[in-house]
């Protein structure tokens, strides 16, 4: 028997506690593992019953049917800010690939705009903003103040873009 095991099937000897378990300890042991897996399906039940109620949320902000403000500000002309729920990040790595690094060589040498690189860096924006509006949406937010993105390349042909901000609950 490895350390690693705290009991023993065959005997009962708690690695732990070092002796042999009487039958009601085993008996409680055994309860309270099936109490904590239970709660522990609970949970997962519940993390799925709310990733599914994040994405309806998602759509329905992008539908205009909940209102969740961002602002890079620090208040909401209007609202008063009521409760402040903790900082809020996402991060959004992209490959933009080699046809959008030749793509900016030639117009880097021409001095002309570089558009595929532009709708990426949108998209990757776009992407990261969902992301943070899902995780203040975990800490039940209405808003986030102080919203910005950082952008940086990792590789030559890889981009990453991250947006922070607070998440905040904000009324009228």
């Amino acid at each position: 028997m490895g350390d690693s095991v705290e009991i023993c099937y065959a005997c009962q000897y708690h690695n732990k506690w070092g002796r042999v378990l009487t039958m009601e300890e085993t008996r409680q042991i055994r309860e309270n593992r099936q109490q904590m897996i239970a709660q522990q399906q609970l949970k997962t039940e519940e993390r799925q019953k709310n990733a599914y109620n994040k994405e309806q949320a998602i759509t329905d902000i992008r539908n205009n049917k909940i209102r969740f403000l961002c602002n890079m500000g620090y208040n909401f002309e209007g609202y008063k800010i009521t409760e402040y729920l903790g900082i809020v990040s996402s991060e959004i790595v992209l490959g933009t690939g080699f046809l959008s690094e030749l793509s900016l060589s030639i117009n880097d040498t021409l001095g002309t705009q570089v558009n595929a690189y532009e709708e990426k860096l949108s998209l990757a924006k776009n992407a990261a903003l969902e992301n943070l509006i899902t995780m203040a949406l975990d800490k039940r937010a209405n808003a986030v103040i102080g919203l910005n993105y950082d952008i940086f390349t990792l590789t030559q042909n890889t981009l990453v873009v991250s947006a922070n901000a607070t998440a905040v609950y904000i009324e009228k």
